[in-house]
């Protein structure tokens, strides 16, 4: 009787497809932010209908 484990280990196609190339690949950042600081931006992305990060990329990347 064999004792070699056959589980897991993804098959040769399995997952979500990759839709966007490395270069336009948006990577997880953090910032530090207060409770105060935080519901303001959150409110002011609620206001203009977008979501928290896309309003900081707005805000930033526009002005430059």
């Amino acid at each position: 009787m064999s004792s070699k484990n056959q589980w897991g280990g993804a098959r040769k196609g399995a997952g979500a497809p990759i839709t966007v190339g490395e270069e336009g690949r948006r990577k997880p950042r953090a910032i530090q932010m207060n409770n105060d600081e935080y519901a303001a931006l959150k409110a002011a992305a609620e206001k203009a209908g977008m979501s928290i990060s896309e309003y900081a990329r707005k805000k930033i990347f526009d002005d430059l």
